[in-house]
C-alpha cells in the first residue's frame, strides 16, 4: 500500500495528511502488507545537494511510524542530484532503524492466526537465545510479511523458489532473500534445506538460527512449525552445563585443545580444556568441580559421528548440540 501524500493532500484537508499516514500504516500492519511512504520526502534535493532538516525529520518519522519503504519521486526522476538523494535516504533510514528498538507489533492481526502464532513464537525464541537470523520458508510470501510485521531484531531470511516472489519481498522491511531452485519446493527436511541456503554466506558456522516452516509436511506453505537449528554438520547432542565453546577436538586429556571427547575424565585437565563431552553420566558435584575450573560439560552425549582429532567444533551449551565448523564452512 502506498501512502501518496500528494494525492492525500488533494482528497483530504492538508491538516489531516499526517494523521492519515499513521492510520494507513497501522492498518497495513494489521494485514501484514508492506506500506510505502512517498511524495516530497527530500523534495529540496531536486535543486539542492543537501536535504533540509525538516525533510530528514520527515523520513525519520515515517520509519518510526513503522512503514516498510520510503520512496523518492521528483528527487530521482528530474532532480539534479538523484544519486545523492538516494544516498541520503539510505543514510537517514539506516540511522533511524538503529536508533529505535522494539517497534510495536500489530495491535490486531487479521491474517492466518496459526502462522501468525508461529511467527510470534519465532520472534520470542530469537530474542531469548539472541539469534541473529530467523529463517522462514514461504510459498506465497505471506509468512515473510507476517514475520516482518512483528519487527523482530533478528534479520529475516525468506527462503523462496520463485523469482517473481523474491522481487516482491525485496520491499518488505527487515527481509533478505534466499532463492532456491524450483525443484526444491517439495522439500520436507529442514536440515537438508538449510544446507542449500548455507552457500549464500548468510550464516556463520556454529550459529543458531530460528526456523519457521510447514514441517513436518512440505516446508514451503502452511507454516505450523518453529525450531532452532545450529549451522554445521551435526556431531552429537547431550545435556549441557556451562558456557558455549568453539575450538579444536581432542581425545587425550593432556592434549592441547579446547574440546575433550572422552568417557574418562581425570581430576586434572590440561589448562587449554574448555569443555568435556562424554557419553557417561557425571555427578552434580563433578560437574560443579569442572565449572569451578572454568570447564563446561556435555553429558550422556548421543554421537552421530565421531569427530576427528583437531577438527574445529562448536559446542552449544544452551541446546547441547555439537556441530562441525569445518563442514559448515
Amino acid at each position: 500500500v502506498m501512502v501518496a501524500r500528494g494525492d492525500l493532500g488533494v482528497e483530504l484537508p492538508i491538516s489531516e495528511v499526517a494523521i492519515a499516514q499513521k492510520r494507513i500504516i497501522c492498518e497495513t500492519h494489521r494485514e501484514g502488507i508492506p506500506a510505502i511512504v512517498a511524495t516530497q520526502m527530500l523534495e529540496s534535493m531536486v535543486q539542492n545537494d543537501v536535504p533540509t532538516r525538516a525533510e530528514v525529520s520527515d523520513v525519520t518519522n515515517a520509519i518510526f511510524d513503522n512503514c516498510d519503504v520510503v520512496m523518492t519521486s521528483e528527487e530521482t526522476a528530474i532532480g539534479k542530484y538523484p544519486a545523492m538523494a538516494v544516498s541520503y535516504l539510505r543514510e537517514i533510514s539506516e540511522y533511524a532503524e538503529k536508533a529505535v528498538k522494539n517497534l510495536p507489533e500489530p495491535d490486531l492481526f487479521l491474517g492466518n492466526q496459526i502462522a501468525y502464532s508461529v511467527c510470534k513464537a519465532a520472534k520470542v525464541m530469537a530474542d531469548k537465545i539472541s539469534a541473529r537470523h530467523i529463517v522462514v520458508f514461504t510459498k506465497s510470501g505471506s509468512t515473510a510479511r507476517m514475520m516482518s510485521s512483528l519487527r523482530p531484531e533478528a534479520e529475516i531470511v525468506a527462503v523462496v523458489t520463485s523469482e517473481s516472489l523474491a522481487r516482491k519481498l525485496f520491499m518488505v522491511r527487515g527481509v533478505r532473500i534466499a532463492l532456491l531452485p524450483a525443484e526444491l519446493e517439495k522439500s520436507v527436511g529442514v536440515l537438508e534445506a538449510i544446507k542449500n541456503i548455507q552457500p549464500f554466506g548468510l550464516f556463520e558456522a556454529g550459529e543458531d538460527v530460528v526456523v519457521a516452516s510447514g514441517a513436518p509436511y512440505f516446508l514451503f506453505g502452511g507454516t505450523n512449525d518453529v525450531r532452532v537449528v545450529t549451522i554445521g554438520e551435526f556431531i552429537a547432542r547431550g545435556y549441557p552445563d556451562g558456557s558455549s565453546v568453539k575450538g579444536k577436538c581432542k581425545f587425550d586429556p593432556d592434549g592441547k585443545a579446547e574440546i575433550l571427547f572422552s568417557d574418562s575424565i581425570p581430576e586434572k585437565l590440561d589448562p587449554t580444556t574448555k569443555v568435556v563431552v562424554t557419553t557417561k553420566f557425571l555427578t552434580a558435584s563433578r560437574r560443579a568441580s569442572l565449572k569451578d575450573q572454568g570447564i563446561s560439560s556435555v553429558v550422556l552425549a548421543q554421537i552421530a559421528r565421531h569427530p576427528r582429532s583437531g577438527e574445529m567444533l562448536s559446542v552449544n551449551c544452551q541446546t547441547g548440540v555439537i556441530t562441525s565448523l569445518e563442514s559448515a564452512n
